[in-house]
């Protein structure tokens, strides 16, 4: 047991905290090409600065709806420098760099793998993992023992769509039904065992448990392949949660 702590302690507050830097950039070039993709490059072409702040929102929608979730200043997010340049760079590349050099780069293959694309969606989902955990400790510190840090940390690990009907469309354009569900399930995990088992179950050990199931479901879905553990239990959760509704309504009436 000591050995497997260790081992996760050594991925969660060693291995990872290496590459923090890299899978931020990660994260923003796949929020910019989200944010790239979701018109024709025309229009960004015709409309430049609008263009340029829907990829600022898109890279920090996330950040955005955990700030005002948090009571916390969502102008605050905007306002970091490295973050503006990195999104500006990446954006000029994905739209006016020569022979499409991005888009050239991320779809090379090998064999019928794209390496780049592939690098980039592990990448990019170790962050939202790291994120999701990151912003259940942010929940727990300012409302401690509280489930909300599930919430919280769905949103913070990329996972928007669950708030959608506050946040409308944007809500639903930054993020995605998968993405919303990985969030959803390492935040759960993580926050049941900082809140009801904080001193037999370390929170190191279920954050690289859900690194090693969610992470191959990302691989397997770019690579076309058919690999979901999740959806059943996610159904029967949702079930679960309808029911109670319906039951409270029918008390109420």
């Amino acid at each position: 047991m000591d050995m497997v702590k260790g081992f996760t302690d050594t991925v969660v507050n060693g291995l990872l905290p290496q590459f923090k830097s890299e899978l931020e950039y990660a994260y923003i070039i796949s929020m910019v090409l989200l944010a790239v993709n979701s018109a024709e490059r025309s229009w960004h072409k015709e409309n430049i600065f609008l263009s340029f702040h829907r990829t600022l929102l898109f890279v920090n929608g996330a950040a955005l709806v955990m700030a005002i979730c948090l009571g916390e200043s969502p102008v605050a997010q905007l306002a970091d420098m490295g973050m503006i340049t990195t999104s500006l760079v990446v954006w000029w590349i994905a739209l006016f760099a020569p022979f499409d050099v991005l888009n050239k780069a991320l779809d090379f293959k090998v064999a019928d793998v794209k390496p780049v694309l592939l690098l980039l969606v592990i990448m990019t989902s170790l962050r939202q993992l790291v994120a999701a955990s990151a912003a259940v400790d942010a929940s727990l510190v300012k409302y401690p023992g509280s489930l909300v840090a599930v919430l919280l940390g769905t949103i913070g690990g990329g996972g928007t769509y669950a708030v959608a009907g506050v946040f409308g469309d944007f809500a639903r354009q930054i993020s995605s039904e998968t993405v919303t569900k990985n969030a959803f399930i390492a935040s759960l995990l993580v926050s049941l065992s900082k809140i009801f088992f904080p001193t037999c179950m370390c929170a190191n050990m279920v954050l690289t448990v859900c690194i090693l199931l969610i992470l191959p479901l990302n691989i397997a879905e770019q690579l076309n392949k058919e690999l979901d553990i999740f959806s059943t239990p996610y159904d029967i959760l949702k079930q679960l949660v309808n029911l109670r509704d319906l039951l409270q309504k029918k008390k109420q009436e």
